[in-house]
């Protein structure tokens, strides 16, 4: 006599059990970048822009943007600190040698601002620093100035610098109080 097994219907739990192993497989993900709390970087507001970035022949400028000292706006008539950094690929120093910007009565630069072969330099915090004085209209975070960069050897190159807030990233870089009149 021969048996034949019979199938019994699967049952519940062997139904879902493949369910609820792919429900916490895909729920894993989104739990764990709750982690972050209120100090995520997605939780904090930052100015629309970030900076302005260009080449002059082969330098690289990059990270280039003004921001307010103190407020949330440069004055009509205030100074504006630029920052930027210049990265040298090349095998031959160069120097900034002029800054221009229409909008400002005058750039100032705090002395050479020497670009060594094969390095960058940043510009913005002393000893290399880098005032537009004298803006002629109010400049608030998200609006952009032009400005020109001349080199001895890599000539000029025009940016579209943005206006920074001084928090997020900004803020560690962009000193306390505005730059002192040379």
């Amino acid at each position: 006599m021969s048996r034949t097994r019979r199938r019994h219907p699967p049952t519940l739990a062997a139904l879902t059990r493949p369910a609820l192993v792919g429900a916490v497989l895909f729920a894993a993900p989104a739990l764990v970048g709750c982690e972050a709390g209120m100090n995520a970087q997605t939780a904090q507001q930052y100015g629309p822009v970030d900076a302005a970035t260009a080449r002059a022949q082969a330098l690289r400028i990059q990270n280039a943007f003004l921001a307010p000292p103190t407020g949330s706006a440069l004055a009509a008539g205030s100074d504006a600190r630029l920052f930027f950094t210049v990265v040298n690929p090349t095998d031959d120093d160069d120097r900034l040698v002029r800054v221009d910007a229409r909008e400002a009565r005058t750039a100032r630069l705090s002395g050479a601002v020497v670009v060594p072969a094969h390095t960058l330099v940043t510009v913005g915090s002393p000893p290399r620093t880098v005032t537009l004085a004298g803006l002629s209209r109010q400049l608030r975070p998200g609006q952009t100035l032009d400005v020109t960069l001349a080199f001895a050897r890599a000539g000029t190159v025009s940016l579209t610098v943005p206006v920074e807030l001084k928090e997020g990233p900004a803020a560690t870089i962009v000193p306390e109080t505005p730059p002192a009149p040379t």
